[in-house]
């Protein structure tokens, strides 16, 4: 940031201290010894009290550089808290945790500052946006070229506070092993209020209207087959566009 004062420029930072292993170092550790329901969550905390220390210092810096309020701040996560039993991080009310393509496995936090443009303390829960949007969103507020074939479309719009009503349809695959059958498909489709979920050989088949049922309790591929039959033709011709994954070694 100080070697581009004069310019315009863009940071991406990647914090990786909330991924396991947790690993804080024993002054981090003192802070919030006892907190947690356990030695494992006090790691837990202690990891995230400091990577919120650390992006608080990111921001007095900015402050101290005079750019805080000439800075887009985008703050998102890739995945639901991690897998396991009582294990720390929670997805809320949503179903599933990381490595389900339920909506507690990709759910994301989405928090955005960008003084002038979006109003402080807003809150947007209806329009559906997804990582592939942030490039081609980034690039049209920063005026670049899009490249062409990028996935994903502009949402600066829905940050200003204008709901995004209609987007193409959104596809997601998660690789992992078909044994773990405890975590859901394999291979997702989401269309307006739609979800649909299932393997890449057309088994295992499940449909929720996201909008009115977010914690997927209700399977509506008897009840909507027209639906069902319409998303399954769409995620099928998906997959089989997708590369072929190489073969495994012997």
């Amino acid at each position: 940031m100080s070697r581009k004062r004069a310019a315009p420029w863009f940071a991406q930072l990647w914090l990786d201290d909330v991924h396991t292993p947790w690993q804080p170092d024993e002054t981090q550790i003192a802070e919030v010894k006892g907190k947690g329901r356990d030695a494992r969550e006090d790691k837990f905390l202690a990891v995230l009290v400091a990577m919120d220390a650390e992006i608080g210092r990111l921001i007095a810096g900015l402050r101290a550089a005079g750019e805080l309020d000439d800075t887009l701040i985008v703050f998102t996560s890739d995945n639901g808290p991690t897998i396991g039993a009582d294990t720390p991080g929670s997805a809320g009310p949503y179903r599933g945790r990381k490595a389900s393509l339920y909506e507690g496995g990709i759910r994301q936090p989405l928090i955005i500052r960008w003084p002038g443009q979006v109003r402080p303390g807003s809150r947007d829960s209806r329009s559906v946006v997804q990582a592939v949007d942030l490039y081609p969103t980034l690039a049209r507020i920063a005026g670049a070229t899009r490249p062409a074939g990028v996935d994903g479309i502009d949402v600066s719009a829905a940050w200003r506070g204008r709901v995004l009503t209609k987007r193409p349809d959104l596809y997601t695959h998660i690789a992992r092993p078909a044994a773990e059958r405890a975590f859901g498909p394999h291979y997702s489709i989401r269309s307006g209020p739609w979800k649909l979920l299932m393997d890449a050989d057309g088994s295992a088949v499940e449909l929720y209207d996201v909008e009115r049922d977010p914690q997927e309790k209700r399977d509506r591929t008897a009840t909507a087959p027209q639906v069902a039959s319409r998303l399954k033709a769409k995620l099928s011709g998906w997959i089989a566009r997708l590369p072929r994954r190489p073969a495994a070694a012997d």
